[in-house]
């Protein structure tokens, strides 16, 4: 599993960069296309954010210590409730959960406005995505 988490954090983060790209390049160029494909990926990165904190969530229930970070912030004797809570123990699981958080409230807010001006959409989508991908850098990165 601890693979799967990898990978998906390395598709994600070149998901929410293309996404932040074209977004900048939709709004620039007022193509609509880029700006419908630049909301579509930010809804992409939520699900995969979703994805990976699903993943991290199974492997601290089952006592998967092969995980580095799941050996490091939890031990068997735990209750559950303590083993959810070590999801955030450290840095790369609080940033999991900021990066998470922020795609999914940030999905929600750009779906219930997609009605409104589309350059303005595709600048919000920018910020998040850009402020999601600072995050995505610390983890990948660090």
């Amino acid at each position: 599993m601890q693979e799967l988490g990898q990978f998906l954090l390395l598709v994600t983060f070149f998901v929410t960069l293309s996404t932040a790209l074209l977004a900048i390049a939709g709004a620039l160029t007022r193509q609509g296309a880029m700006m419908r494909a630049s909301r579509y990926g930010l809804y992409a990165s939520a699900l995969l954010y979703v994805a990976m904190a699903l993943i991290l969530s199974h492997g601290f229930l089952t006592h998967d210590f092969s995980n580095k970070y799941i050996a490091t912030y939890s031990d068997r004797s735990m209750p559950t409730i303590y083993l959810m809570a070590a999801f955030w123990g450290g840095e790369k699981g609080a940033l999991l959960l900021w990066t998470t958080a922020l795609s999914i409230f940030g999905s929600i807010a750009i779906h219930t406005r997609r009605e409104r001006e589309p350059v303005y959409l595709s600048w919000a989508i920018a910020t998040l995505a850009l402020a999601i991908v600072f995050f995505d850098v610390l983890m990948v990165f660090e």
